[in-house]
């Protein structure tokens, strides 16, 4: 199992995007691919999104979080003839968009302390650690 790890992992992260009210307010909004010191917040394909710790909003973990997006990108593949590493951008999110809705129903089932404070403007980011090759 162990013999020959993966030099590359993926993490999820459940995240808010803000309003614009709420980004008016930044004096040093961030770059492209970014999450600078100063700020919460970073930038993914003109998209500003602030990171959310996924237990407190919806009684679940990251690593479920996960486990169940991944379990269902599988799903998905095995119904349209594929692996869920061939999954285009497009299927991603449209899966994605169905898998928010739910953790949100699940959420608001929850004990989560924050369940009624979880934003409307949900996304889940997909972030890739990579060895550098050069």
């Amino acid at each position: 199992m162990y013999s020959d790890p993966d030099d590359r992992e993926n993490y999820f992260v459940l995240s808010s995007i803000p309003g614009k009210d709420e980004l008016a307010g930044l004096t040093n909004p961030p770059a492209e691919g970014s999450a600078p010191a100063e700020t919460p917040y970073f930038k993914l394909n003109d998209v500003v999104c602030k990171p959310l710790p996924s237990y407190p909003y919806t009684g679940l973990t990251a690593p479920t979080l996960k486990k169940m997006f991944k379990s269902r990108m599988n799903a998905y593949a095995k119904k349209h003839g594929t692996k869920r590493q061939k999954l285009n951008a497009e299927q991603k999110r449209e899966i994605g968009v169905e898998f928010l809705a739910y953790v949100r129903e699940q959420a608001m089932k929850s004990t989560a302390p924050l369940k009624n404070e979880l934003p409307d403007a949900l996304a889940l980011v997909e972030f890739w650690i990579e060895p550098d090759t050069e």
